[in-house]
């Protein structure tokens, strides 16, 4: 590569917004996981150290207008204090690593960053071009690549209801927000992105073929960075967040009514986050909405 050509040289973010429930999780643990990271610093690619595996509520804390009310922060139990430093941490922890970083492609993951305003996403994009596109007092240009998974809206709803109850709703609380925010979950959000990012930048994939690939979902996810199946084989592929069953999402609703996770805008002094997760592992059939619930929702 000749000196003019060193001179124009771009740095890539990669910005995988989910949608929840298109196996998310699976993608972040493989690609968080030592030996993977690994592979990807190989390949050019950053997937932050700086971060949790999944990058949602740290970045989604850090540059919403409103961190105080977000869920994340209040079933942790956070203080404003508490809150107010965990986004500062966040922040400059970030900008250490990517003012080391010698890589010129970086990841960011975290389903939940598709629930930010218009106007919140212009900041987090300046936050990354200005960081990211520094290197030895320079500025580089920074182009961005947005991937989103859509998952069919008859097979999506069940498991968006079962997680809404995880997260501390009942069964009905969770059906009906399931029920008004069809519409918000695809197009809503997708509008948000087309005001802040070019149409060209923005690739949608549909989650039941994303999952056929020889690796599923996490493997479908690295073709697009460009990894090839001889590639692929090197990596450990984590499969996270399978369903729980009818009899388990049955008795948390319960719990959830009875005993509210979130009372007062706060987390519910009887309660703790993960309280329910032991349930997670009774055995049954998969929770699943039934087809009157779902002609419901789609009528």
């Amino acid at each position: 590569m000749n000196n003019k050509n060193k001179s124009i040289r771009t740095r890539t973010v990669i910005l995988h917004i989910g949608n929840p429930k298109t196996g998310s999780t699976s993608i972040q643990k493989t690609l968080f996981h030592p030996k993977n990271r690994e592979l990807l610093a190989k390949k050019g690619y950053l997937y932050p150290k700086s971060l949790y595996s999944n990058h949602s509520l740290q970045i989604v804390s850090a540059f919403c207008s409103d961190p105080y009310n977000l869920k994340g922060n209040i079933v942790l139990g956070k203080s404003k204090k508490d809150i107010d430093a965990f986004n500062i941490e966040t922040i400059n922890y970030l900008k250490y690593e990517l003012s080391k970083t010698h890589y010129d492609n970086l990841i960011i993951s975290g389903e939940v960053i598709s629930s930010l305003k218009s106007s919140e996403l212009k900041h987090f994009k300046q936050f990354l071009s200005e960081q990211f596109g520094k290197k030895h007092s320079r500025s580089i240009p920074v182009q961005f690549k947005i991937i989103m998974y859509i998952r069919h809206p008859c097979n999506l709803s069940g498991s968006r209801t079962q997680q809404s109850i995880r997260g501390g709703n009942t069964l009905k609380k969770a059906f009906n927000r399931t029920s008004e925010r069809t519409e918000y979950y695809y197009r809503k959000k997708l509008d948000n992105f087309l005001e802040v990012f070019s149409r060209e930048s923005i690739y949608v994939y549909q989650f039941e073929k994303a999952i056929q690939h020889k690796y599923s979902i996490a493997g479908h996810f690295l073709s697009l960075l460009g990894f090839s199946e001889k590639e692929l084989h090197k990596f450990k592929f984590i499969h996270a967040n399978q369903g729980i069953s009818m009899k388990a999402t049955e008795i948390i609703s319960y719990i959830n009514e009875k005993e509210p996770l979130i009372s007062n805008n706060g987390l519910n002094e009887g309660r703790t986050n993960g309280d329910t997760s032991p349930l997670f592992e009774l055995k049954g059939p998969k929770f699943d909405l039934i087809e009157k619930q779902k002609r419901e929702l789609f009528s």
